[in-house]
Formats: C-alpha cells, structure tokens, sequence
C-alpha cells in the first residue's frame, strides 16, 4: 500500500474538538491538530480519498490503536490476525488495545440474566396478541419462533449457566453431559435470536433476511434495530471502549461474511460520534477488493480498506498518520501474535486453545475450486526453528498447551523437524494442523509427529474416486489417504476427512462412493476424534471456474456474493448435491458411530483426543429435567409446525441458503395461517441427550380443532434442525 500524505498545522489556536472525557490525554496540554488528506492505494481498484484530522506534537507522535474483532464466528479461542497487527504496532513503538466483540456478545447472550429478560420481552409479545383472528404469513412465523422459544425458557433460565460451566470445566469431557450443555447453549441462541425477526445467531452461523451479497443490504441492515441484533450491544461496548481509550485510529477485522453487517454497523455507529480515522482488514476485504470501490456507500464506510496480509500496511499507515519514517517490514513469521489483550478464560473450551500460522498461503494451489490460498499475498513458510520458539514463549506467557495451526495445509517435512524440535525442547504441547494426504506424510513423518504432540490431522481429500480426483486437480489418490489412516491410527492421531459431493460432473454412484472408502478404512476410524465431514459442493469466487463443467450464473445484483449458483453440464444438480451430502453424512455417521462418541467440531474432538489419547471417552446420561410446568397459548404451535415443516422441505437449495432460513420460509409460504384456541405445551420428561432440541409436547387443548389432549400426549416439535458439527 502506497500513501500521499500532505499536513497542514492548525495553528497555535487550533485545538482538540474532542470533548475532554473522550480525549482524555489532552485535558493537561491540549494537541494542536493537522489536517491530513491520505490518498491510498491498496488493490480496490481506484484511489480513495480521506479526510480527517490527527492529533500531533512535534514531528512525531505515538498513536494509539483501538482493534476490533467483531460477531461472528465461533467463541472457541481468539482471532489470530489482529494478535500479530498488534505486535508490528507494538513493534513499531504504537501502543494497542484488542477487544473481541464476538467473545463478548456470546458472553452477553449465554447468561441467566438476558434468558430472563428476553423471556419477558417474548410473554408480553405473546400475551398482547388476540387469540380469536388467526395469524397470517409472518405474523404466523414469528408466533411459531418465540411461542416454543417461551415454551423451553424456564428450563434455559434455570440451566444456561451450568451449561457454560462444562464448556469451561472439566466436564466437558464427559461426553453425555457435552450434549446436554451443547442443547442448552443452541436453544439459549435460538431464543435470543427470536427477538429479532428473521435473523439467527448460533453457535456456528449467523443468518440474516439481509444479503450479504448485496450492498444496499449490508447497509440496510446497519440501522434495522427490529432484525439487527447487534444494535444497542457491540456498538454500545465499542463506545464505551472508544470513551475510555481514546483512540486515533481503528481497525476492523472483516474475516468472515458473517462479519459483514456487525463490522458496518460498528463503522457507521462509530463514525457519527468520533472523529477518529477507521479502517477494515481481512480476508473478506480481500475477496471483496475490486468490488468495494465500485458500490459508492459501501466504500465510504470506512476511511480505507486494507486487502491481503495488512499488518505492514496498517503499520505503515499508521506511522505515516504519526509523521513517523515507517520502520523497516518486519517478516510476519517472525512476529510473536500478542494475545495479551484477550480474556483467554473467557473462551467456550475448558483449556486454552491459541492459534498460530507457520506459513502463509497454499505451498501446492492448484485445486481448481479453492480460492482460501488466495487471500494471502503468496506462499512462503515459516522456519521451524522460530515456531517452536514461538510456541515455547506462548506456552509461558499464557500457559498454553494446545495450538491450532490455522496453515493453509502444513508440508510433511515441516511437520517432522518441528515436532522433532518440540520433542527435543522437553515441551509438553499438542497441537493440530490441515494437510493435504499426500504420500510425504509417511509412517516415520506421523510418529515423529505423534511424539511432537501432533494430536489431529485435517485433510481435504474432496473425492473419492481418482476420475474426480483428476478433475479436481488435487495431486493427491485414494491409496495414498488410506495409508495415512493407517499410519495416523496406530499414532492415536485423530484424522478429520472432508469430502465434497457433487463436484460438477460428479456421479450419485462416484459420490457414495465416500461411503464405500469409510467402509474400506474401518479399522482406522476408532481413534479418539476422528470425523468425517461431508458437504454439497459451492462454486466460490475466484476459484477456477474455466476449468470445472459448469455454467456459473454471476447476479448483478448481488456484487458482493461469494458463492454463486451453477449448472453443471452433467452430474449431480446443486439440489440433489445438497440432498445426498445429507444422507452420505449421515450414513458415514452411523458407521463410524463417531458422533455418539466424542464432539466432531474442530478445536473440541482435538481436545477430547489430546485428553482421552486411546481411551474410550466417559459418558454420564444424567441431566436437569424438565418441571413439568404448562405454558398456555392462543394458537396452536403444532398445526403451525406441520405447516412449516413441509414448507421447510420444499425450499431450494441455491446460495440463498445463507439467508436465514425462517426469512426463505416467509417468503415461501405466506399463505400460511394459525389456529386460535387454548393450548397448553410443556417440555418432555426424560428426553435423550441425541435430541437436537429440547422438545416440546402437547400437555392440554381447548380448541374446535382439536380433541382434549391429556398429560399422555405423544405429539412432538423436535428435530427443527439438523444435527450440529460438534
């Protein structure tokens, strides 16, 4: 990134316009200010022009940074890429502070105190309606939502705080009693979410009826206090933050589409109220990089945007805002991430889990549908001897012994001379990586990693057949990945597979294939964590679409999109793709009896493999039941259930499915209707922790359409989503 920057002094009489408490460093000697304009250039296609004023003594001036990672991604541990643009700041002699707004919006939502108000909020909705006219359309929807929200909210009142206490105790390793908190913690979200409309926030997604692939949406969204969640929370913490820190620039991080509409709303709340310069990173700034300048309001949102890896760039702008001579570049790899900022007990796994990048970039990058690698400037490793160093310091700072390396996918060799160099440092560390299952990772690359404290392995093998294989241009073969399951059994290294099905010109017979290949490799699949994770297949910007048998059908109106409808010219269509992902998952799932076992996401089924190495996890099926107590309402939720659940199935399945799926149901069924009366719900006694839901069943009906129901009643609402990968 290149600036221009031209100062003009203020003069003697120009001072802070800030009020005294929000710029707490001049009370005693009021800054004069210089007026600077930045011209910046940074791959957006064009030259923005910026404005604003920042504060200055002398030739020289130490900024002070404000960084924000804003909802939503998963609470599991902190965000890698602000920790390492704070130690180039550090570095630069700046001084820093990070706030993970995404920590603290789940810490908000998963309490006893908000289950309660929201609850109340929610009664005195459903009490004000009248229970003589049938609801209609959304009116039906939004009565569906919170009516068994409220049904369930007792029991989450009186359960979610010992729910959050076994992600963070050692009863997260008590498998029966993982279940149970997870139910809890997902209903507790989904009662939150209800609130707000369309919108639902879990603890994986955050689906809105606003497009994040169109601009005009994000930017909608940004003051929509009925459907925006996040009005009135992060805004009003990143104020706070702003008040009490004082700020001359921040920074936003943009990793995720899910972080469009918080990360913008942040930015326009911010804006009216501060004078201060802010800018957004991060790899969806990078995807997003030659559309930005072309959506006027959207690239006036922020004062710039800095694509690919931005910890120089920002330095850079930072040091030239502060009339500095910008240091030399630091390499990144030789940066030491700063995760001195973050409430590292806070995070939703019992031990500490840090991130950490020994390469950047994708040493193989050739996969004709993969575009991830493509977010970094270019490949280039880490040495092994500066990681372990890392590590080690890591390990002392924040008595850390578990790290994901979140590489693109970790080369064989560097995975063998780095546990070899952790295993001569005497460090007790675990750690888990990507990879791609090639031949290199051979029986003595695994033990040696096995015995550096490699505890679980992520390959993409995609495909499983070699004519798909081909076609994907992976370089890797079916031989090859049965081996190293092979290699990684006999380590006790948990193995995570993940397959595409309906590749475009993929067969139904080449995609149950998978199912053959798990059938083939049983005798591999029993260690602690291992999973298999099956997904329909997406056509993702900027992935080779030239080279795949696919019409890719590109909507103007939709600039912002990331994943684009498509017809392939022969094979699997995206909604029969998306169907047989379903049953292959699921099929997968009852052979390997993994998910009765131990959690399937990521960072967890590391944990329970570093804790349980070649022991079968304990299990305790004893929970809180229900009290029994009836919730009276004036529409009967099960008539409305069946309705939704037929539409439900009926949607199609296109990259709307990122909308939020009770805004596609609005849309799709809006002759829908309820039906007044009296009816009584409570939640079921004695449910089985396999239950998705906390389900509800019909405990009492005064209705003409319904006979009286007793306590016996075996009508059930359960099972409204799918199963989670936990």
């Amino acid at each position: 990134m290149r600036i221009a920057a031209a100062g003009n002094d203020g003069g003697p009489s120009a001072s802070c316009r800030r009020a005294p408490e929000v710029h707490r460093r001049h009370q005693e000697a009021p800054c004069r200010w210089r007026r600077v304009r930045c011209h910046i250039r940074s791959g957006l296609g064009g030259q923005h022009v910026q404005r604003f004023r920042v504060p200055s003594r002398g030739k020289s001036f130490v900024m002070k940074v404000l960084l924000i990672f804003p909802p939503q991604c998963r609470p599991l541990h902190p965000y890698l890429s602000l920790a390492i643009v704070k130690a180039e700041l550090i570095r630069r002699g700046h001084e820093c502070r990070v706030i993970d707004l995404n920590l603290r919006m789940y810490a908000h939502i998963l309490c006893s105190a908000t289950m309660i108000s929201m609850s109340n909020r929610i009664r005195d909705w459903v009490e004000s309606l009248d229970g003589c006219e049938p609801l209609e359309g959304e009116d039906a929807l939004s009565f569906y939502r919170r009516a068994t929200a409220l049904v369930r909210s007792a029991y989450l009142i009186e359960n979610i705080d010992a729910a959050v206490a076994v992600m963070h105790t050692q009863d997260f390793y008590d498998y029966g009693r993982f279940l149970w908190a997870r139910k809890v913690i997902e209903e507790a979200l989904d009662l939150y979410s209800s609130w707000y409309g369309h919108t639902d926030l879990g603890y994986s997604q955050l689906r809105m009826r606003y497009s994040t692939a169109c601009p005009d949406e994000i930017l909608a969204a940004c003051s929509d206090g009925i459907e925006n969640p996040f009005l009135g929370t992060i805004d009003t913490w990143a104020r706070e933050e702003v008040q009490s820190y004082s700020p001359d620039v921040i920074g936003i991080s943009i990793a995720f589409d899910e972080q469009l509409i918080p990360a913008f709303t942040l930015a326009s709340k911010l804006r009216q109220e501060f004078a201060v310069p802010i800018y957004a990173g991060g790899s969806m700034v990078t995807r997003l990089r030659d559309r930005i300048s072309r959506c006027g309001a959207i690239s006036a949102a922020f004062d710039g945007y800095l694509p690919f890896e931005s910890e120089s760039q920002f330095g850079d702008l930072v040091d030239k805002l502060a009339s500095r001579v910008s240091l030399k570049n630091a390499d990144a790899r030789d940066l030491l991430p700063d995760f001195s900022d973050y409430e590292l007990d806070k995070y939703y796994l019992p031990e500490i889990v840090l991130p950490y990048l020994s390469s950047r970039g994708c040493s193989f990058g050739r996969c004709v549908y993969c575009s991830h690698y493509m977010t970094y400037d270019r490949y280039r490793s880490g040495s092994v001897a500066s990681t372990v160093q890392h590590l080690g310091v890591l390990h002392r700072l924040y008595g850390c012994h578990h790290f994901h390396f979140v590489d693109e996918a970790m080369e064989a060799r560097f995975a063998a001379d780095l546990s070899q160099e952790i295993e001569g440092a005497g460090l007790d560390l675990n750690w888990m990586v990507f990879a791609r299952p090639h031949k290199l990772w051979t029986e003595a690359v695994l033990k040696q990693a096995a015995r550096g404290g490699c505890r679980r392995l992520i390959f993409g093998l995609d495909a499983a057949t070699d004519r798909i294989q081909r076609l994907m241009d992976k370089g890797t073969n079916l031989v090859n990945a049965a081996e190293i399951l092979r290699c990684c059994a006999e380590q006790t290294i948990a193995a995570q597979v993940n397959f595409i099905v309906g590749f475009p010109g993929e067969t139904e017979a080449e995609s149950r294939a998978i199912v053959d290949f798990v059938k083939g490799n049983l005798d591999s699949l029993k260690t602690v964590g291992v999973s298999f994770a099956v997904s329909n297949f997406a056509m993702v910007s900027e992935s080779a679409w030239g080279k795949m048998s696919a019409e890719v059908k590109v909507d103007p109106e939709k600039p912002f999109a990331i994943y684009y409808a498509y017809t392939p010219s022969e094979g699997l269509d995206m909604t029969s793709a998306a169907h047989l992902a379903f049953e292959v998952q699921t099929e997968v799932d009852r052979l390997t009896s993994a998910s009765r076992r131990y959690p399937l996401l990521r960072e967890m089924a590391f944990l329970y493999n570093s804790y349980y190495r070649d022991e079968e996890p304990r299990r305790t099926d004893d929970f809180p039941e229900p009290s029994g107590r009836t919730t009276w309402l004036c529409h009967d939720l099960f008539a409305l259930s069946e309705r939704i659940a037929e539409a439900r199935s009926q949607l199609p399945i296109d990259p709307e499915e990122y909308l939020s799926t009770w805004f596609r149901l609005a849309r799709a069924v809006p002759a829908i209707s309820s039906t007044p009366g009296t009816f009584g719900y409570r939640l079921e006694a004695g449910y089985s922790a396999n239950t998705f839901e906390l389900p509800i069943v019909e405990a009492f009906v005064i209705g003409e359409s319904h006979p009286v129901a007793d306590e016996t009643a075996d009508r059930t609402i359960r099972n409204r989503h799918a199963e989670g990968a936990y």
